[in-house]
């Protein structure tokens, strides 16, 4: 009798682990969305052949990536998607607009760290493009200030200059630009 309890308890123990351990796999898969874009989810489907045109924008040899336009449509179809491409990165083209607000906002944030007294600025979005900018003092209080600017696999540090962020700002109002320009045609 006591050998059936016991083999009991075991087998409810057993089931009750396996069930809290499921439970944490699918909070875990569900707390991780895959964020696609628009553009990504428009040319998804397989059973469609669909005409992709790359526009280049600009090309950072030394930093690895590339900005492009990226307009796809499905053979025989009108409706088209426009992106713009950094690096591996998709952006879709309602949302550089309000990118390079932020971007503006970042840049004149940066330009008035002293007034501000702030040590550090970051922003980051969920594709893959973030920057941060900081100060710090070595041992003997001299003030330095980095700038890390990261588009997908490629990293751009600059201990003397936000340019690197000036471009990137430069290059998503051209690349909506040419978005605009390739909608009216």
């Amino acid at each position: 009798m006591f050998k059936k309890v016991v083999i009991s308890v075991f087998i409810i123990l057993a089931f009750c682990y396996s069930e809290v351990a499921a439970q944490q796999d699918s909070s875990k898969s569900a707390s991780k969305p895959i964020l696609k874009t628009k553009y990504e989810t428009f040319v998804a489907p397989t059973d469609k052949i669909f005409i992709t045109q790359s526009y280049p924008i600009a090309e950072l040899k030394n930093n690895g990536y590339r900005v492009s336009v990226l307009v796809s449509y499905a053979l025989g179809e009108k409706e088209r998607v426009y992106a713009a491409s950094f690096g591996e990165q998709i952006i879709d083209f309602e949302q550089l607009e309000p990118l390079q607000k932020r971007l503006d906002e970042l840049i004149q944030t940066i330009k008035s760290f002293d007034q501000l007294e702030i040590s550090s600025v970051s922003y980051r979005l969920p594709k893959g493009l973030s920057v941060s900018y900081y100060s710090w003092r070595n041992s003997e209080g001299k003030e330095f200030r980095n700038l890390y600017l990261v588009v997908g696999m490629s990293l751009e540090q600059s201990l003397t200059s936000i340019e690197p962020l000036e471009k990137l700002r430069d290059f998503v109002a051209q690349a909506r630009a040419k978005i605009i320009s390739l909608q009216t045609k």
